[in-house]
């Protein structure tokens, strides 16, 4: 017989072991996962004419936001409120250009200038509840239903809408259609351009309808490409009106941008862009069979480019419209008499002023409370646009407008408030368009605090710092040069600005604020400075700021560009910061400016491996230095890394796999296990971001992958402005032990998520708690004295309590036809998926000499080299059989041994 020296394992346990758990990462807490509020990213650019309801509402489409970014359908209460009803996300269309129409049954619909299957748009219907579904797709220039950009449908008596599409059919100049309620499209008529049976290309406005006939204008085409006026019959016979001649000539006037309103006298009445005497747009009357006369040249003082289809007052005469032009430029109302006579009744301010709005292409209707109401394509708060409502004698009044007073996409983590509660700014909406700040109160709710824009900084970004009952922020756009503010927040007296940015100090602010020992606030930017590339600066609370560094690139005094906030105050009196570029290879540094005012770069990431840092740094429990990058990692998908303070070389701690997460971007200080926690903003199981929690004694976990707009975790890591700025949100500790957090974007309605956190507590905690009533029991404990500590016990599924160590995993011999080996069987829970079990073995008893031959981690069953038994992955405790890969022939001594790490 073989010697064997020992068959007994030796069981080992490591505590506490930085690096070696992180396939242990789980992502499925999304059970303790709650949101708290949806934030509304609401609709933009309303380009097309309201619709009043019979339900006593208006509603219009905005060809921009809501919650993909694609457009969405609004409503208009009597009383001013607008809200999101329905939003496109690309598959039922995107960027609704027309108006909208009631059906016999009271839903909406419309058509959407975009998306559908082929991407040349689709046609809707929408319910008032805001149930929208797809009806049709259309085909370009051929297929079921030619045409694409389809525009503005009109109700027939028929029953069914009449519409055109200012691209697609065969010649790519538009087409005429016919909708059935049910969504069957036919094409009545194709377009031809310049020439051709039926000349005109891209027709635009809703068609008027008389009888079986109707009547449109085309922007282009016609014989001199600016535009031409036609008949069509609801058969499809079609009848050339007259083309449009400009500047001069028989039919004054060039690309219309609305359709034509059909008189009682007979006659249709419309406007045309441009053209007329001076080529500002033109107004006119045609009859049914082509008589065209010239009503109106505009101008640009009383009212230029005429846009939208004309709507008759109660007094008989026309109101309508401009783009641009009146007293500040911005778009003008107007009345007219059928013979041309014209009067201005209120010309635009733009963002703010007594007449907010600006750019109004929709026109107004007329509705039954004798007013007329319209939309705006620009201006009012945050340049969304506005509603308006103007009196036949010109009282001008505000009705609404697409800034809603929470605003939407969080910009920073929440910070306590000091009386139970949180506060955090949000970087749109609000009551001026630049953003709010808002409550997170214990009972979850969130009500508006402040609102910033109005001279007083837009777009705060970066968590708030609290001093005493104020709070110090950073705004990126706004304040007086428009390169924004700090900004000071005081319960009841709403916000200030005490220092405006100029591009010297920095452009692109990123909070948040750190305050130094001299009582100044510190902070990066994006951009700015002597070159371009950002700078670290700090401000004064009474005013007054001080640029330390302009970034230098990938040379120079201060290498680096692109820094990412927040900086972090070590336990050296130093500052210390991280760039996303720049440095010897161009992937980022890491700064520090010591307490004497000496900047330095200490580190410069390589050309692989860690580097392209998205978020600052954070000052751990230990006084040491931790950071994420967005790329490094066996799957280049970003690592955490320790500093020590004054050191000039990171250790990375973990890596970031794609799935768990990637482009981590920030770090909160502590979770209530004083662990640290963070967010990332892509990656997770659904791609939009995840929440991450690092511990040397668990290593990185994912707690939860954000789902979007659905799913168990509505939310999204990441959102941007639209020009370059990356918005994020942040987490906060509660004084209730849960994690509270803020995204900028996804959820149900587009703008981001506030949301509570109660993370699942770790199996080991939950056993200890259940088998010792202590949960923080000890890892290397030995409470039965069986000298099997804690750890162990929990992974061979042993009684913490009694003395079993004769029930510990039996060694034995195996022989069959290759031989003996050594072998032990021992038990597997897959939900003690917190640990890793490690089965080694050696020919001497000495360490370094072990060699992994299976090993379970997360729960998972085993692999390795060794012969493994009787472990599928299904549910349920296994018992495994784990045979040691090697032969006991010709060896005088075989061990193995049992490693669990936690």
């Amino acid at each position: 017989m073989i010697p064997i020296r020992s068959l007994r394992p030796v069981f080992t346990a490591l505590a506490a072991l930085a690096g070696l758990c992180f396939s242990a990462a789980k992502a499925d807490a999304a059970a303790g996962y709650e949101v708290l509020h949806a934030f509304e990213r609401p609709g933009s650019q309303a380009f097309g004419p309201l619709l009043e309801h019979t339900d006593g509402n208006f509603y219009g489409a905005a060809a921009a936001g809501g919650a993909f970014g694609r457009g969405a359908i609004f409503r208009v209460t009597p009383a001013g409120a607008v809200s999101t009803l329905a939003s496109f996300d690309g598959a039922n269309g995107a960027a609704p250009l027309g108006g909208l129409a009631e059906g016999a049954g009271g839903e909406i619909f419309g058509t959407a200038a975009e998306g559908g299957a082929g991407n040349f748009g689709t046609a809707f219907k929408v319910t008032t509840a805001g149930a929208i579904t797809k009806l049709a797709d259309f085909t370009g220039t051929a297929g079921a239903a030619p045409g694409s950009v389809p525009g503005a449908i009109v109700l027939h008596p028929d029953g069914n809408f009449y519409g055109t599409t200012r691209a697609g059919g065969a010649s790519g100049s538009g087409t005429v259609f016919r909708l059935t309620p049910a969504g069957a499209v036919a094409t009545l008529a194709e377009l031809t351009g310049t020439g051709g049976a039926r000349p005109g290309a891209a027709p635009v406005g809703p068609l008027a309808i008389s009888g079986s006939d109707l009547f449109g204008l085309a922007r282009e085409g016609g014989a001199a490409g600016l535009g031409a006026i036609f008949k069509v019959t609801t058969a499809g016979a079609w009848t050339a009106l007259g083309d449009f001649t400009g500047t001069a000539g028989a039919r004054q006037g060039a690309r219309p941008a609305g359709g034509l309103f059909p008189h009682t006298d007979g006659n249709l009445y419309g406007t045309a862009e441009f053209g007329g005497a001076n080529n500002f747009g033109t107004a006119f009357r045609i009859t049914a069979a082509g008589a065209f006369t010239l009503l109106r040249s505009f101008d640009d003082p009383t009212g230029s480019q005429p846009t939208g289809t004309l709507a008759r007052g109660a007094d008989g005469q026309f109101y309508g419209t401009t783009a641009f032009g009146g007293i500040d430029g911005w778009g003008t109302v107007f009345k007219m008499t059928a013979a041309g006579a014209y009067t201005l009744l209120s010309s635009f301010s733009g963002e703010g002023g007594a007449t907010p709005g600006s750019a109004p292409r929709g026109g107004v209707i007329a509705a039954a409370d004798g007013q007329f109401y319209g939309a705006t394509s620009a201006g009012g708060p945050g340049n969304l646009g506005s509603i308006f409502r103007v009196t036949s004698a010109g009282a001008f009044a505000s009705h609404g407008n697409f800034s809603p007073l929470l605003g939407w996409a969080p910009s920073g983590a929440p910070v306590t408030d000091g009386a139970g509660g949180l506060i955090f700014p949000v970087a749109f909406g609000g009551q001026n368009g630049g953003g709010a700040l808002l409550a997170l109160g214990a009972d979850g709710s969130v009500a508006h605090a402040a609102s910033l824009g109005d001279g007083q900084g837009d777009q705060p970004d970066g968590a708030l710092l609290r001093q005493g009952s104020e709070f110090f922020g950073t705004a990126t756009k706004g304040g007086t040069s428009d390169r924004g503010t700090a900004f000071k927040y005081a319960p009841g007296s709403g916000v200030t600005a005490f220092v405006n940015y100029s591009t010297a100090i920095g452009v692109g602010s990123e909070g948040r604020f750190i305050r130094g020992g001299d009582g100044a606030f510190y902070a990066v930017a994006r951009e700015g400075g002597s070159s371009g590339l950002g700078t670290f600066f700090k401000v004064g609370t009474g005013g007054g700021s001080l640029r330390i560094a302009s970034f230098t690139g990938v040379g120079g005094a201060a290498k680096g560009s692109r820094p990412r906030g927040p900086l972090a105050l070590a336990t050296d009196a130093a500052f210390y910061g991280m760039t996303e570029s720049g440095g010897a290879n161009d992937t980022g540094t890491i700064f520090r400016l010591s307490a004497l005012g000496t900047f330095s770069t200490l580190v410069e990431f390589g050309a692989a491996g860690p580097r392209s840092p998205f978020g600052g740094l954070a000052v751990g429990f230990d006084g040491n230095l931790y950071g994420t990058t967005g790329a490094g990692g066996s799957a280049d998908a970003g690592t955490i890394f320790r500093l020590v303070p004054g050191e000039s070389a990171i250790s990375v701690l973990g890596e970031f796999t794609g799935a768990g997460g990637a482009e981590p971007w920030a770090n909160s200080r502590s979770d209530p296990m004083a662990r640290s926690t963070g967010c990332i903003a892509s990656g997770g199981s659904d791609g939009f971001g995840a929440i991450f929690r690092y511990s040397a004694a668990g290593g990185l976990e994912t707690l939860v992958s954000f789902t979007g707009s659905g799913g168990a975790a509505p939310g999204a890591g990441l959102a941007t402005d639209g020009a370059g700025l990356e918005i994020s949100g942040g987490l906060a500790v509660g004084t209730d032990g849960k994690i509270y957090g803020v995204t900028a974007g996804g959820g149900p309605l587009g703008g981001g998520v506030a949301f509570r956190l109660t993370p699942d507590a770790a199996p080991i905690v939950a056993w200890k708690e259940s088998e010792l009533g202590d949960p923080d029991a000890p890892d290397l404990d030995d409470g039965d004295f069986d000298r099997l500590p804690n750890l162990v016990e929990y992974a061979l599924l042993l009684d913490p309590d009694f003395p079993d160590a004769d029930q510990q995993p039996a060694p034995a011999i195996h022989t069959d036809g290759t031989g003996s080996r050594l072998a032990l069987t021992l038990r597997r829970d897959p939900n003690r998926s917190d640990i890793t079990v490690i089965v080694e073995a050696s020919d001497v008893m000495a360490e370094g000499t072990w060699e992994p031959i299976a090993t379970s981690s997360g729960g998972n069953p085993f692999a390795g080299s060794a012969i493994i038994v009787g472990d599928p992955a299904t549910p349920g405790i296994r018992s495994v059989e784990i045979r040691d890969p090697e032969s006991l022939a010709g060896k005088d001594q075989r061990f193995l041994r049992i490693r669990v790490v936690h």
